[in-house]
């Protein structure tokens, strides 16, 4: 028996969140804005992947992430389910503009930052649909909050 089958294993891809210019990039070409969930259960454990790429600073970012992280793990508990692990990855990209017109060199940093967050979620005793609105309810404050700020400056 390998380890494949020592266990019970089913995917599912559910569609995917779209903005209408989103064309499904590949998940290292993510459309600005686009979220992405899919899930598969594991053992007994619902596993949720997310993604979301966005252009915003990365102060008001980290603190709703945060906040919506531990917002995720409550809305798990509140539902009867038992959180497992929640866990995300930021990877951000900052531009900068150097320009020379005598001999010094002038440096111009953009106001934000591309972030591209990757989120799992390992859940128990949640209903499949349910963990997968959760994790998109997370991604979309996430975004909203992050989009909201980065317009007002």
């Amino acid at each position: 028996m390998n380890e494949h089958e020592k266990h019970e294993h089913e995917h599912e891809h559910h569609e995917h969140i779209h903005t209408e210019n989103c064309g499904c990039a590949p998940k290292t070409q993510e459309a600005l804005g686009a979220i992405h969930v899919e899930s598969h259960l594991h053992d007994q454990a619902r596993v949720i992947s997310g993604s979301l790429t966005l252009f915003a600073d990365y102060g008001v970012f980290r603190a709703s992430l945060s906040k919506q992280l531990e917002g995720l793990a409550k809305a798990v508990q509140a539902c009867g389910g038992i959180v497992g692990h929640i866990k995300a990855s930021a990877e951000t990209k900052q531009t900068e503009m150097f320009s020379v017109t005598d001999t010094a060199v002038s440096v111009k940093t953009a106001p934000g930052q591309e972030i591209r967050i990757t989120l799992a979620a390992i859940v128990f005793a949640v209903d499949p649909e349910e963990a997968e609105t959760l994790v998109i309810s997370a991604l979309k404050a996430v975004k909203t909050d992050s989009e909201q700020t980065t317009r007002r400056q």
